[in-house]
């Protein structure tokens, strides 16, 4: 069976991302998924803040919000047939979480999805090029475009 690390920018997971997961392998393939817990936008934070009671919890905001996402993530994936799906919070910084993963356990690829480019985005970091260059495993780019564009 295929082991995937999937690192994620849960607030770009949709159904395209399902099914180009499909498409990457089959449904038996085993996925964990990573999800940094990255530094929240204002209106994120606000949201956690009131709707997550963070004061009542020991966690940072940003580890409730990411796993909140990987929560959802995950409960999309195994909606959809996805079998075997496991999940983690990472590092707030992407390649530390993917190096820390794959200290962790072996995997046979790496998939990296984002969200389009934009100032703050993975993509203008150029997240995805790093990772290819610095991991021995094959890496796969899923990129998802905003409702109603098309590449």
């Amino acid at each position: 069976m295929l082991k995937f690390l999937t690192l994620v920018d849960a607030s770009v997971w949709s159904d395209a991302v399902l099914a180009r997961l499909n498409e990457l392998s089959t449904k038996s393939a085993s996925f964990h998924l990573l999800v940094p817990a990255r530094p929240l936008t204002e209106g994120e934070l606000d949201y956690v803040e009131t709707e997550m009671l963070v004061t009542e919890s020991a966690e940072s905001p940003e580890q409730l919000m990411a796993r909140w996402r990987l929560r959802d993530a995950m409960t999309a994936m195994e909606n959809a047939g996805f079998e075997s799906v496991t999940g983690a919070i990472g590092n707030a910084h992407p390649m530390t979480a993917i190096d820390d993963a794959l200290e962790a356990e072996g995997y046979d690829a790496v998939i990296v999805v984002t969200g389009p480019l934009g100032p703050a985005s993975w993509v203008s970091l150029d997240l995805p090029s790093r990772i290819k260059r610095h991991v021995e495993e094959p890496v796969t780019h899923i990129e998802v475009q905003p409702a109603g564009q098309r590449h």
